[in-house]
């Protein structure tokens, strides 16, 4: 997706390019990366999109995990 993109608008080829894959969020992962860099002088100006697509992921129909809440609840740092 990334590379088509850099295609598309023209960017050359040789530009530097990351492609983040994760099912969620890696949109906002991608945009720290590209600040986190800027801010260290790294570059000096990045893109950074998110394109997510869990329409076929089957995630209603995981069987969440049988948790016991109240262990979950314990302060285990006294």
């Amino acid at each position: 997706m990334a590379r088509m993109a850099q295609i598309d608008a023209g960017i050359p080829y040789t530009t530097p390019l990351q492609t983040l894959n994760r099912n969620c969020s890696f949109g906002l992962q991608a945009m720290n990366v590209i600040a986190t860099a800027i801010a260290a002088d790294q570059i000096t100006m990045g893109i950074w999109c998110g394109v997510e697509n869990t329409s076929y992921h089957p995630m209603n129909k995981v069987t969440p995990p049988d948790v016991d809440w109240e262990v979950m609840k314990e302060d285990r740092n006294e």
